[in-house]
């Protein structure tokens, strides 16, 4: 959580870079906010990391774990599914 005054700080180096750079502040605002693409892939990754986790922790004897980790595969894919 940032104070007041290095709220106003940030504040102040964002009006200066608008003033001296628009072209980058715009890029580096543009950059700044993911695409849904990237958000996508983020959510395709975070299946995949899910799905390996339940394997290595069956693989382990974990079962209690690769139960866990194959919900949260199974939420993740329903969320998928529901945002399109």
């Amino acid at each position: 959580m940032l104070s007041d005054r290095e709220r106003e700080a940030l504040n102040e180096l964002e009006r200066q870079l608008k003033r001296e750079a628009p072209g980058l502040a715009r890029k580096l605002r543009k950059s700044a906010s993911p695409t849904p693409r990237s958000r996508s892939l983020l959510l395709d990754l975070t299946i995949g990391l899910s799905i390996l986790l339940a394997a290595v922790a069956i693989l382990l004897g974990l079962i209690a774990s690769a139960v866990g980790f194959g919900a949260l595969a199974a939420f993740l894919v329903l969320l998928r599914f529901l945002r399109r």
